[in-house]
């Protein structure tokens, strides 16, 4: 990875390299037993190669986090249904509360929100 990479492209050179290695790996399970040894390699380069990007997805995830915290209001323009998911268990109510009303919020979100500790999140939500 090149130090001037931006997060995303560094994602995209992750993800580019995990399908250069599906890529490698499908003729190989024509013949599993043949080809144990080179499978498992690339399967193991698979793992880590994900345990990498799911780490560079949990980072970003945190920053985007962290600017909600800081300008809650903005919450209610977030379109990402995951994003909004992991907003959904943040400590903060009132970041709860604009998760609830926000429109782009799943249904399995507001049906956990509909379990908050908090009687003003469920309030919000019916």
């Amino acid at each position: 990875m090149h130090k001037f990479e931006t997060p995303q492209e560094q994602s995209q050179s992750t993800i580019e390299k995990i399908e250069q290695v599906k890529q490698a790996l499908e003729p190989l399970l024509n013949n599993p037993e043949e080809n144990k040894e080179e499978i498992s390699k690339l399967v193991s380069e698979l793992r880590i190669l994900n345990n990498i990007l799911e780490e560079k997805v949990a980072k970003e995830t945190r920053k985007i986090v962290s600017f909600y915290e800081e300008n809650i209001d903005k919450i209610e323009s977030e379109f990402r249904p995951l994003l909004l998911e992991e907003l959904s268990k943040n400590s903060s109510e009132d970041i709860r509360r604009y998760v609830a009303v926000n429109p782009n919020t799943s249904k399995e979100t507001l049906q956990e929100l509909f379990q908050d500790s908090s009687e003003n999140i469920r309030f919000t939500i019916a």
